[in-house]
C-alpha cells in the first residue's frame, strides 16, 4: 500500500474477474486515509502473478531485477509523496494542449492502378494481405 497526499493506493491480486469474461483483475482502489504514509512493496510472488497473466516467461535474474526495479519506483514515489503540493495547481497534462481541426475537403483520389502497381498481390482492385487470424 502506498499512500500519496491523504490517499491509499492498495493493489489486489486475487480471484477477481473481470466483468463478463475469465481474465482475472488486478485492481487498483484509492481508499481515504489522512496522515498516514505506508510505503507499499512489490513482492518476487507479485512479479511471477503478473507474467503469468501478461504470459510472459521470465527468468530467475529477469524475476528479481524486475521486483527490485518496481520497487524503486515505488520508494521514488513515496519520496514525492512527502512534498508539498498545496501551492500547485492540478493540471491532467504538463503541456498546454488543444486539438487543431481543420474542415474535411474532398479532393482527388489516387489513380487504383498507379497506387497499385508495386503491389505484390492484389485481388479484385484491392491489395491482397495475408491472413491474421
Amino acid at each position: 500500500m502506498l499512500v500519496i497526499k491523504g490517499f491509499a493506493i492498495i493493489v489486489r491480486m486475487g480471484k477477481e474477474f473481470v466483468e463478463g469474461g475469465r481474465q482475472p483483475l488486478l485492481r487498483c482502489s484509492l481508499l481515504a486515509e489522512k496522515g498516514s504514509r505506508v510505503f507499499m512493496t512489490i513482492t518476487r510472488e507479485q512479479v511471477e502473478h503478473v507474467a503469468l497473466l501478461s504470459r510472459l516467461e521470465l527468468t530467475e535474474a529477469e524475476k528479481e531485477q524486475y521486483t527490485a526495479q518496481l520497487n524503486s519506483i515505488l520508494e521514488y514515489a513515496a519520496i514525492l509523496a512527502k512534498l508539498d503540493t498545496s501551492q500547485v495547481e492540478p493540471m491532467a497534462h504538463v503541456l498546454s494542449l488543444s486539438n487543431v481541426f481543420r474542415e474535411d475537403q474532398v479532393g482527388n483520389s489516387l489513380d487504383r492502378e498507379l497506387v497499385l502497381q508495386n503491389a505484390p498481390e492484389r485481388v479484385e482492385g484491392f491489395f491482397k494481405v495475408p491472413r491474421i487470424v
